[in-house]
């Protein structure tokens, strides 16, 4: 046999080898996402078809029909158990206070979660004999008592946090939160605050804490009453089962946040958002694309736009936005749910309710996205360089935008403010001003430089995490709130202080006590 012969047997055989090692290395894993945040499901499903591309069993209960179901993944398509749990929400309730916004999430996912464990589906799935090696979650986004399934089936926990930077996450990890510079996802300020912003951000912070601790008892109640199986009566309690979590993967990116320690078993992963293989631009886009002599906008505000259309406050945004949009050289590729009439829109302007994102905003053509501010549209507009107007409406957007701003390659335009010289101005300053442009790049450069992709880095993690379950989880995972911030050595210290200063105070008052050197005086 020839030496090129030999060679290609060689190679051949490697590669069967490495087949074969990974079919035999593949694992069950559950995906219990019953969620129904769109946004949310663009984060999962990459991850689950990349595990699933990788050789793995992928069985995913979801409430949203994928757009194009992976062929490798059982899914099991529920209902969606939380009809108010819709932006429209989400708009109302950021303008009450923080702990009630909260408590108002809180109370619809718990009543939610009990009719997600009473879908024939999921009930089937309880009680059937699957075995799974990993069940991955979102607990620590309102839904902890999804964290049971990890006991019924006995497997590895994984944790996904589509929102990034989350304080309760931390205190789920063992880790302490420092209010000085670390900020939950819905603070609005940046790791470099004043002393107002540390008090603001330390409320925010322990009102996420304390309102998550206490609805921790109500998961507790619903999973008592509607997770039953055999051996569920031996189930530890949910804060013990949320300590044992191996994994944690966090939608965050240094680039496009803050740097702050985590604990080893964190792990982020921002970016597996972005499409390895993109599919061709339609036609009429490609072409519209290509044209555009003088550069094109690209403008998506998600579902919220047309919940802020509806009100008053704003005025008519759709008109507002076709002013401003007509007096451009530009043109503008417009994401719009509703419909308008056609005779006016101007003629620089395509509007739809869809747009491939990635596509557009990849485009040689594309100069300038206007975006509501979520963590994916930022990652992906950062990712191919393009500067942004950010319009944040609740949620993680204002503190995502406010980021951006601080890194300098956005402008902010409060939701209050939506008018033809808010936008005007904005527009012009970023397309006329090129350090938007430079320092959009820069962030480009940043996210680009990795050895591995985010996709792949998730699936080496949950990987590891089943192989070697909880070899990354610290002992402070596992400690009370009052251990792991040394508070109960700090009341000692504090007990042991005031006991000193009474007792100093004590002798030195004493009629008793002469201070040594000292003469009377004598009268």
């Amino acid at each position: 046999m020839s030496s090129v012969g030999m060679h290609l047997t060689s190679s051949l055989i490697v590669s069967l080898l490495f087949t074969f090692l990974r079919i035999v290395s593949s694992y069950n894993i559950l995906a219990f996402l019953p969620f129904n945040g769109k946004t949310h499901h663009i984060v999962y499903r990459p991850i689950l078809e990349a595990l699933a591309d990788a050789g793995h069993n992928i069985t995913y209960v979801t409430p949203i029909s994928p757009p194009e179901p992976h062929p490798k993944i059982k899914y099991i398509l529920i209902d969606d158990c939380y009809p108010g749990f819709n932006s429209k929400f989400f708009f109302e309730n950021s303008k009450r206070l923080f702990f009630l916004q909260v408590s108002a999430v809180y109370g619809i996912t718990t009543e939610g979660l009990e009719k997600v464990y009473n879908q024939p589906e999921v009930k089937d799935l309880i009680a059937s004999s699957e075995v799974f090696d990993a069940v991955i979650t979102e607990t620590c986004f309102f839904q902890e008592a999804n964290a049971a399934l990890h006991h019924r089936f006995n497997a590895v926990g994984v944790e996904i946090c589509c929102l990034g930077e989350r304080s309760w996450i931390n205190s789920v990890a063992g880790l302490p939160d420092n209010t000085a510079y670390m900020i939950d996802y819905r603070s609005p300020y940046t790791d470099n605050m004043s002393l107002l912003e540390r008090i603001h951000n330390s409320y925010i912070t322990l009102t996420v804490l304390l309102t998550s601790q206490f609805y921790l008892s109500r998961m507790e109640d619903v999973a008592k009453r509607s997770l039953k199986y055999h051996g569920s009566k031996d189930r530890p309690p949910l804060d013990h089962i949320l300590a044992n979590i191996s994994m944690i993967l966090v939608n965050s990116h240094p680039a496009l946040s803050y740097p702050y320690p985590t604990s080893p078993h964190v792990k982020k992963i921002g970016g597996v958002v972005i499409q390895k293989k993109s599919k061709p631009v339609p036609e009429h886009i490609r072409n519209f694309l290509d044209n555009a002599k003088h550069g094109v906008i690209y403008l998506s505000l998600g579902t919220n736009l047309a919940i802020v259309s509806e009100s008053t406050e704003f005025g008519d945004v759709a008109s507002t936005l076709m002013k401003v949009f007509g007096n451009l050289k530009q043109r503008v590729l417009m994401k719009w749910d509703t419909e308008y009439p056609k005779d006016q829109i101007p003629t620089n302007v395509m509007m739809s309710s869809w747009f491939p994102q990635q596509q557009i905003l990849g485009h040689n053509r594309t100069i300038l996205f206007i975006t509501h501010g979520g963590y994916s549209s930022l990652y992906e507009s950062a990712y191919f360089g393009i500067p942004i107007i950010g319009i944040p409406y609740f949620g993680d957007q204002p503190k995502n935008v406010r980021a951006a701003v601080a890194a300098g390659f956005c402008i902010r335009v409060d939701y209050n403010n939506v008018t033809e010289g808010s936008l005007t101005w904005a527009i012009k300053e970023i397309l006329n001003n090129k350090r938007y442009k430079e320092e959009a790049e820069r962030r480009s450069s940043m996210l680009r430089d990795t050895q591995t992709s985010p996709v792949d880095d998730a699936v080496f993690w949950i990987e590891h995490a089943i192989k070697y379950p909880n070899s990354l989880t610290p002992r402070s995972a596992y400690m009370s709130f009052i251990v792991v911030n040394l508070i109960d050595i700090k009341i000692i210290l504090l007990i042991v202080i005031i006991s000193l200063y009474y007792i100093a105070r004590k002798f030195v008052g004493s009629n008793n006590y002469k201070i040594p050197g000292k003469k009377e005086k004598t009268l």
